[in-house]
């Protein structure tokens, strides 16, 4: 029987409610007014509240690049957006976000300028950056995620990777004809998984490029687990609002397919995690003789009061990154194999390097760890390929929504304005608001690259000297412009920028000696993100 005071309640309640969306409503209609005030000096707004929603289906094909040049020629240089989902500020989350776009070289810097301007706070949620970043504390657990990415702690990576890439012509070799038809990115993304595990994960076996282990069943989990596990870090994950959203987004068919691969990603760093305390536990790994590596790191946090959960999540998260690293493996080789003289050029650079070092059989696991750690002045025009794939193809351009913030990962850089007063391309742009720095843009710049910025030519990293009669040596580090940034800038870069660039220099380097990579016959379909080449061991 139902009591006079549960009447009372139920009516009361959705009275609140109606209440509390109706001042919702009106808070957003004066949000809207106050931006009609405004609209004379803010940038040009592109009309339509999911504008960008719209876009992100674009996003994801393989011509993806083109859609952000399209941008620039329709919309200008500057310009504004509504975001297409409330963002997570204003009144319970319910006042409408704006971003304003920058596509000009000299704003783009502004927005990924110093800590301490005026877009200097960072609106990634990633766990990763928090350890990184948030460094004022002697012991703070970040230090530990610095250690495992050091130089010292890559020195212990180049035989693992080594490894890693020798399986991946292994396994070419072993076919019958010795030729394979390949997606470069999709097995690319294997043998970084694979180098991850062995380099960071105390020489776990993933598997991924035999395809008998438990890398190999992840694959497919790699970029639907990267929307939450790379954009959200585990408290924001167990808030009840993001609970219930979970609950909502699992009735959809990429809902659950999120929440699965999330699921088997956990499941997996718990494997990898009680591999490495059995090795320790064993006497099989010490970090001062095996280098440093990330599942120490975390171990280290786990340790010094860091919850469980949180320790897998984020071994989890770091796990996910070597799907970027693969990406630009893979298109570093589409690349190469496009200019059949720039493989053998590379070819004949890495032998002569490796002999120079006293290295026998062409053995990249035995070569000095000191070519592949920094730009080797013996390997420019490996190193060069590298910076000009990263330039072109900057961190690979997906879109993804999570579900409480707007994140939009790779070759993106979101900042909130923190100033009042701030200018980007002759506007003001309001306290509160959101710029975004297509990085991608910047890198394909004329002004700053020349006439040929959107082709591949490793050249333009080189510089003639007058030593050696007119010698070309690859252009110093002080010498790159300052709109290279494919890991970032300052404080701000990508802790694993030295990974990334190690388990580049190294696969490449060991394909280059094996190798021959021609296009596949099949023409590439622009709808889609496959690279089709053709394999041959040399």
């Amino acid at each position: 029987m139902t009591s006079d005071a549960t009447k009372l309640v139920v009516p009361l309640g959705g009275l609140v409610a109606a209440a509390g969306g109706m001042a919702a409503w009106q808070r957003w209609r004066r949000s809207c007014r106050r931006d009609q005030e405004k609209d004379k000096t803010l940038p040009p707004l592109v009309s339509g509240g999911t504008w960008l929603l719209g876009h992100m289906p674009e996003l994801d094909r393989a011509d993806r690049f083109d859609v952000i040049d399209r941008w620039v020629k329709d919309y200008g240089s500057t310009f504004r957006v509504s975001l297409p989902v409330w963002y997570r500020c204003g009144f319970l989350g319910l006042e409408r976000a704006h971003a304003v776009f920058v596509m000009s070289k000299e704003d783009q810097l502004l927005v990924m300028g110093s800590a301490d301007g005026p877009f200097e706070k960072n609106i990634s949620n990633s766990r990763l950056a928090l350890h990184w970043h948030n460094l004022k504390a002697k012991s703070h657990p970040g230090k530990k995620a610095m250690s495992a990415m050091s130089l010292n702690s890559m020195k212990a990576m180049v035989p693992a990777a080594s490894a890693c890439a020798a399986n991946f012509c292994d396994t070419i070799a072993a076919k019958d004809a010795g030729t394979i038809v390949m997606d470069a990115n999709a097995e690319m993304k294997r043998v970084a998984l694979d180098i991850m595990g062995r380099a960071q994960m105390s020489d776990f076996d993933m598997g991924a490029v035999s395809r008998d282990g438990p890398g190999h069943a992840i694959m497919e989990d790699l970029e639907p687990a990267q929307d939450e596990h790379a954009e959200m870090p585990y408290a924001l994950r167990r808030l009840p609002i993001n609970r219930l959203l979970a609950s909502l987004h699992s009735f959809t068919a990429a809902g659950r397919r999120v929440s699965l691969a999330n699921r088997r990603v956990d499941e997996l760093a718990e494997v990898i995690m009680d591999h490495h305390d059995r090795r320790v536990a064993s006497g099989t790994y010490d970090a001062g003789r095996d280098g440093f590596n990330l599942a120490e790191a975390v171990a280290a946090m786990g340790r010094s009061g860091y919850s469980h959960e949180n320790c897998i999540y984020d071994l989890g998260t770091y796990m996910l990154t070597s799907n970027d690293i693969g990406e630009r493996m893979g298109t570093c080789l589409r690349m190469l194999a496009s200019q059949p003289h720039l493989q053998i050029a590379l070819q004949r650079e890495v032998k002569y390097a490796l002999a120079s070092c006293g290295v026998e059989n062409h053995d990249v696991a035995t070569a000095d760890p000191a070519l592949f750690l920094s730009s080797h002045p013996r390997l420019p025009l490996l190193n060069a390929v590298i910076r000009e794939t990263l330039r072109l193809w900057v961190a690979p351009l997906t879109s993804s929504l999570s579900k409480l913030l707007l994140q939009i990962s790779g070759g993106w850089t979101w900042r909130r304005c923190v100033q009042d007063g701030a200018v980007l391309g002759g506007f003001s742009v309001p306290r509160g608001w959101l710029a975004c720095a297509p990085i991608y843009n910047s890198h394909r710049d004329s002004a700053a690259w020349g006439d040929d910025a959107h082709e591949f030519r490793p050249a333009r990293w080189f510089e003639e000297v007058s030593v050696n009669d007119g010698e070309m040596v690859l252009k110093p580090e002080h010498k790159i412009p300052a709109l290279f940034s494919p890991f970032g800038h300052g404080c701000r870069a990508c802790p694993g920028q030295k990974f990334g660039y190690v388990a580049m220099r190294v696969t490449i380097a060991t394909c280059m000696l094996r190798l021959d990579l021609v296009h596949a016959a099949r023409a590439q379909d622009a709808n889609t993100n496959e690279f089709p080449l053709e394999v041959r061991c040399l």
